[in-house]
């Protein structure tokens, strides 16, 4: 696990419209070998608030493009379309083209309310589930433990498909960062890491109804997503929980929807995103 995340939330400004973002960056779940996707969107988030801190964010549209690599620095490179209000920001890393966000906004704080999206029925605090890492060691799961342990969240699973006490094919954490690491965020960062804990596990969802249907697949990615903001004074170290589901998957691109809560069963942060997901050739054993 990181010995710090500050460099996730805190860039540096290196132009008047470039923000730069040091390594070592988180990895995603699904390949270790190149960064989160969530935490490029969250760094493009950053760098609207840094360039334009008397704004307000509504969405963010995001697109992946190619990977990038964990321990090189990424730059941020922004251009302000005041007329469309839209700011669109493009990830590099050298001269290659990773990623690109368009963040709207305008001057007051006018965000749309949430959809009348219910919080799960039965669902508990987060005090109530056991850690995912008590989990999978009680289950002898080795190699996710390991990959888990390089995480700097706490995670505590709610529901899954691979549950038999699960009736719905969604996906429900519990998550936050881990204690340890509290004293690297601030106040204001309560957007950003909610940004950045809705997109951990958002295609968790379609590899477990893959699994559910015994079909093996051997890699899967964020294409692009589309989040609104529903609040904005957010508590950076509390526990928030992810509700996942993916009501379509056709030729290996489910369509994920997600909405974040908070503590007190608010919707803050609701999303939209199209994965893909790379089928093996051979049969999952029952």
């Amino acid at each position: 696990a990181p010995a710090s995340i500050h460099n996730y939330f805190h860039l540096s400004r290196v132009d008047e419209n470039v923000i730069k973002s040091e390594g070592p960056h988180m990895a995603g779940s699904f390949a270790m070998d190149r960064v989160y996707g969530g935490l490029s969107a969250t760094q493009a988030l950053t760098t609207f608030k840094m360039l334009h801190p008397s704004l307000y964010p509504h969405t963010i549209n995001c697109k992946y493009v190619a990977a990038a690599s964990i321990e090189r620095p990424i730059e941020y490179y922004s251009s302000h379309f005041d007329e469309g209000k839209v700011l669109a920001v493009q990830a590099r890393q050298g001269t290659t083209v990773v990623g690109s966000a368009h963040i709207r906004y305008s001057n007051e704080i006018d965000l749309l309310p949430p959809l009348q999206y219910p919080f799960p029925e039965g669902v508990q605090g987060p005090e109530e589930y056991l850690d995912a890492r008590v989990v999978l060691k009680e289950l002898g799961r080795e190699e996710t433990l390991k990959t888990l342990s390089q995480l700097p969240l706490s995670i505590h699973p709610v529901e899954s498909p691979l549950f038999p006490s699960s009736d719905d094919d969604r996906v429900c954490l519990w998550l936050r960062f881990a204690p340890q690491y509290h004293d690297d965020l601030q106040d204001v960062d309560g957007m950003v890491t909610a940004l950045f804990l809705f997109d951990f596990n958002i295609l968790q969802v379609a590899g477990e109804i893959y699994q559910k249907n015994r079909i093996k697949f051997s890699a899967a990615a964020s294409l692009h997503h589309t989040v609104w903001f529903h609040q904005l004074n957010l508590d950076p170290r509390d526990w928030y929980l992810t509700v996942v589901e993916a009501p379509v998957i056709a030729m290996g691109r489910p369509q994920l929807r997600c909405h974040l809560f908070d503590r007190t069963r608010n919707c803050v942060l609701s999303a939209v995103q199209e994965g893909f997901v790379k089928r093996s050739s051979e049969r999952s054993k029952m």
